[in-house]
């Protein structure tokens, strides 16, 4: 009986039978592919429910401007590993500005623009004075009532017309709101336009803040304007001089815009970065 004879499977060099692969990855990259989804998940999950403390970023954001570079403290050379001399900071500091300081950089703001006004207004003592009201954080400069109107009259006399031109152009360069507000004396008035002193005061500030906004080109968005009559004296009543003082305009420089800004960077606020200067650059 012959004997069939049976073909051989093809091997290679090493008598190992050759098997086509399977396309596709291998079926363990599934589950690992899932295990990874649900761990990502789960960590977003997680990032979700946390509460992030400003504060402690702030801080932590510090520490890393101190290493790289910026540092509150003096540095030193200390010897290195390898005898040579490495440049090492000895201490970082990251400690949030306190109160004191801010009202320290208010203070001396508003002293610079008080300067700066007396300065722009200066050979005109007998006409206007400017005062600083460190608890208000508000610089005014006050118009005297007897050289900007005549008795009884809201119109402004020609003599200040160049006053407050220049005001104006000093004004035009502080971001700040302005309130102007009237003052008169105690003395009554009657008659046609203004039957009392507090109508009189609002038409008095209702001049100079048109003046302002017409012919110094002041936005009249940042122009508030308030009569306050006989109610609200500086100096007493009972004699001349007082009540040539209480009559009066006063253009008060509120919500300056520094402040604010003080406030917003007072967590990393250095004194190094104090603003140079309060009024605006020609360039913005």
């Amino acid at each position: 009986m012959e004997r069939k004879l049976r073909r051989k499977p093809v091997t290679d060099k090493n008598n190992c039978p050759q098997k086509e692969c399977e396309e596709g990855a291998p079926a363990w990259i599934v589950t690992f592919s899932d295990l990874m989804c649900l761990l990502l998940c789960f960590f977003v999950l997680l990032l979700s429910f946390s509460i992030i403390d400003m504060r402690t970023y702030k801080l932590v954001y510090g520490s890393f401007a101190d290493a790289f570079g910026i540092q509150g403290k003096q540095i030193t050379l200390r010897p290195g590993l390898d005898g040579g001399e490495k440049i090492i900071p000895t201490q970082f500091d990251t400690r949030p500005i306190s109160l004191d300081f801010i009202s320290f950089l208010q203070e001396n703001l508003l002293r610079a623009l008080k300067e700066e006004a007396e300065s722009r207004l200066s050979g005109m003592e007998s006409l206007l004075e400017v005062s600083l009201d460190e608890a208000s954080h508000q610089v005014t400069i006050r118009l005297m009532g007897e050289s900007t109107f005549d008795s009884g009259s809201a119109e402004i006399r020609r003599e200040m017309v160049p006053i407050l031109s220049r005001i104006s152009a000093m004004l035009n360069e502080i971001d700040s709101e302005l309130i102007i507000g009237g003052h008169t004396d105690n003395v009554p008035i009657s008659g046609w336009p203004y039957q009392n002193n507090l109508i009189l005061s609002m038409a008095r500030a209702a001049s100079v803040a048109q003046f302002l906004i017409e012919k110094g080109k002041v936005d009249p968005r940042r122009v508030a304007t308030m009569g306050f009559g006989e109610y609200h004296p500086i100096e007493t009543n009972d004699t001349p001089e007082g009540r040539q003082k209480n009559r009066r305009v006063e253009i008060t420089l509120a919500n300056l815009a520094f402040q604010q800004q003080i406030r917003k960077n007072a967590a990393l606020i250095s004194p190094l970065d104090t603003p140079g200067g309060i009024m605006k650059r020609e360039s913005e």
